[in-house]
């Protein structure tokens, strides 16, 4: 298994170049984050986001339940 990372700032296009690569090979897995904000119009729990509250993400966190996590702005 190899693990693939994109990261970059916000508007940057990561989006953009993980459904190209999700569509050209289908064997491609998108891992889904957790975030605490609200979601946008249009995003669906579970597609863009795992979206939840701060007291359940800081439950995870205490449990060790992420490889690794940030807090931003």
């Amino acid at each position: 298994m190899v693990l693939l990372v994109m990261a970059a700032c916000s508007g940057t296009g990561k989006s953009t170049l993980a459904k190209r690569l999700l569509a050209a090979r289908p064997r491609l897995k998108l891992s889904c984050s957790h975030t605490t904000r609200a979601p946008r119009p249009g995003e669906v729990t579970g597609r863009e986001y795992h979206f939840t509250d701060r007291a359940a993400f800081e439950a995870m966190v205490a449990r060790e339940a992420f490889a690794e996590w940030v807090e931003y702005a």
